[in-house]
């Protein structure tokens, strides 16, 4: 991941590359068992639902949470089961391991076991301020990079396409002053037109945790007027996590960024 430090748990048998710019997240080891919360099981899905899912195969998904100080009332209430339900599906589909991130590190954790992941985010603690637009492009960029390389060198010596990215950004939607992620979003989308990559190559999912009006139509103005305002591809998407780990949240959280179809759906 570029610019992240990459940490691997044990399912992934990795290891770091570089020192965390960030002290206090947590390095990727288990909690002890006896400050283990219960997280939200997987949803019983129908086959409709499985076979839209098994799309996520062809993706490296990538989980971005917000931990500002402003996420603090809704992290075990709303976040916590918002992203366990996302989490426990999404490993089901990647063999190279779901990367978790987190707002306020360049820190990047990657496993193909879902409790590994959620440990992690047990012992993270929201706090600081919301850089959304820092990062969506920590995670885009260095990925930006590696599929231009590609196209300029590495497609003529015969090397596959970098795997399709799926992003999933879970926040309260209100970004900093300046740090909207318009901006970013909008580059990544005219660097992917003109390299005429195709309209799944990239996807990017905001779920919306908490009910903030503004922060809402923030929201929404990235999923709805992007691709009109900018004349670019739309590769955006938004839902609201209302309580309910169902099958049509996971779908929306989970494909609304690469399935223009379930993008569409309210």
């Amino acid at each position: 991941m570029g610019l992240f430090k990459r940490l691997s748990l044990a399912a992934k048998g990795g290891k770091p590359s570089a020192a965390p710019t960030q002290p206090s997240q947590p390095a990727p080891t288990s909690a002890p068992s006896s400050s283990r919360r219960p997280a939200a099981a997987a949803a019983a899905l129908d086959k409709p639902t499985e076979d839209a899912l098994r799309a996520l195969a062809r993706y490296d998904t990538v989980l971005l949470c917000d931990d500002s100080g402003s996420m603090e009332p809704m992290w075990e209430t709303e976040l916590a089961p918002a992203l366990a339900a996302v989490v426990r599906t999404a490993v089901r589909y990647d063999e190279d391991g779901v990367d978790l991130a987190f707002f306020n590190s360049r820190v990047t954790h990657t496993s193909t076991s879902a409790d590994d992941l959620l440990d992690v985010f047990r012992r993270v603690r929201p706090r600081s301020t919301t850089p959304t637009a820092d990062a969506v492009k920590r995670v885009l960029e260095p990925y930006m990079r590696r599929l231009e390389e590609w196209q300029s060198t590495g497609k003529s010596a015969g090397a596959p396409r970098p795997k399709p990215l799926n992003l999933i950004v879970l926040t309260d939607g209100a970004p900093d002053k300046g740090q909207s992620p318009e901006d970013v979003l909008v580059d990544v989308a005219r660097r992917l037109d003109k390299g005429r990559f195709p309209p799944f190559q990239v996807g990017c999912s905001f779920v919306q945790i908490g009910n903030y009006s503004d922060a809402a139509e923030h929201l929404r103005s990235l999923d709805d007027d992007l691709k009109q305002k900018h004349g670019i591809r739309d590769m955006v998407d938004t839902t609201l996590f209302e309580g309910a780990c169902d099958a049509d949240y996971l779908l929306k959280a989970l494909l609304g960024g690469i399935n223009r179809s379930i993008d569409k759906r309210n």
